[in-house]
C-alpha cells in the first residue's frame, strides 16, 4: 500500500512503511445542507469486503446511519472482521487490486482511517526502500505525502498532509 511515501524527485518516491494494517474506520456524514430542504436525509452505507481473489469469506453486513434534518450527523465506526484481508498486514510490496471495503456517502463526508504501519528492517533509506506502485508526477523532493484513494467513483483525499 502506497499510503505514506516520501518523494526523492518529481516522479520518484519510496514507501515509508514495510506493511500496513487497517485497524478501524470511522465515518461522519454531514447533515443535509440545502436551506429549503431541512427534512432531507444523508445516509452512509459501509461494508467490509468478505471475498478476495476468489476466496469466499463469511457473510458480510452493511453498516448504515443517516444524518437527519439539518442538525444530526450520520456516524459509523467499524473494525475489519477477524481473518479478513482488510484486517491483515498488507505488504508494501503487494500489488493487489482486491477491494477492502465499499463506501457510499455524501460528498463532504469525513472518513477517518486508523492504520498500523511497520518500518522495513534496516529503517527507511534509499538502500532498502520499496519503490511506489502508483505513478508519481509533480512531486517535490524531500516532502512526505499521503495517498488519496479511490473508493468507487470518488477519491478520498486526506486533509492533514500533502497529497498527490
Amino acid at each position: 500500500m502506497d499510503l505514506y511515501f516520501f518523494a526523492t524527485g518529481t516522479t520518484t518516491g519510496y514507501r515509508l512503511s514495510g506493511a500496513t494494517r487497517i485497524k478501524k474506520i470511522e465515518i461522519w456524514s454531514p447533515p443535509y445542507s440545502a436551506a429549503s430542504s431541512n427534512y432531507q436525509t444523508n445516509t452512509i452505507a459501509f461494508q467490509w469486503a468478505t471475498t478476495q481473489s476468489g476466496i469466499i469469506g463469511a457473510p458480510s453486513r452493511v453498516l448504515t446511519d443517516t444524518a437527519l434534518g439539518s442538525n444530526d450527523v450520520g456516524h459509523v465506526v467499524s473494525r475489519p472482521p477477524i481473518g479478513s484481508l482488510a484486517g491483515s498486514w498488507i505488504s508494501a510490496a503487494a500489488t493487489m487490486t482486491d477491494t477492502l471495503f465499499s463506501l457510499n456517502c455524501a460528498t463532504s463526508t469525513v472518513v477517518d482511517l486508523t492504520v498500523s504501519m511497520n518500518i522495513p528492517e534496516g529503517g527507511v533509506s534509499t538502500d532498502n526502500a520499496q519503490p511506489l506502485v502508483r505513478a508519481l508526477a509533480a512531486a517535490t523532493a524531500g516532502v512526505i505525502y499521503v495517498s488519496s484513494y479511490p473508493v468507487g467513483a470518488v477519491t478520498l483525499v486526506p486533509v492533514f498532509m500533502a497529497t498527490l
